[in-house]
């Protein structure tokens, strides 16, 4: 826990430096890194909860290793999204996916 602490805080410290310069802002790259996250957590979650998933957790409960495996790499996901969670708040942002960019690449010629 204080590992994680002294994490966020440096991320906090680093903040305005890194907001003052060109390019993605530390708020962005910590929203992109969440919803990266939250898709790896999904996927783990569905895997080992959906309907659509039924006959796959049917071999997995086969595999006690494999389903304990699955649901620890989500357990870690979920942590993850947790400290990027606390990373956005640091930020003054509330936690949420980023969104695409509307812009679009200019064509050459």
């Amino acid at each position: 826990m204080a590992q994680q602490s002294a994490a966020l805080a440096a991320l906090g410290a680093l903040a305005p430096d890194a907001l003052a310069q060109e390019g993605a802002s530390v708020l962005q790259v910590v929203q992109l890194a969440y919803t990266l996250e939250s898709l790896e957590f999904f996927f783990y979650e569905s895997t080992l909860n959906a309907t659509a998933f039924a006959e796959v957790r049917a071999q997995l409960n086969n595999s006690q290793r494999t389903l304990r495996t699955l649901q620890t790499i989500r357990a870690h996901e979920q942590a993850h999204r947790d400290f990027l969670a606390q990373a956005m708040a640091i930020l003054g942002a509330t936690p949420g996916f980023m969104k695409p960019s509307r812009t679009r690449a200019r064509r050459a010629g």
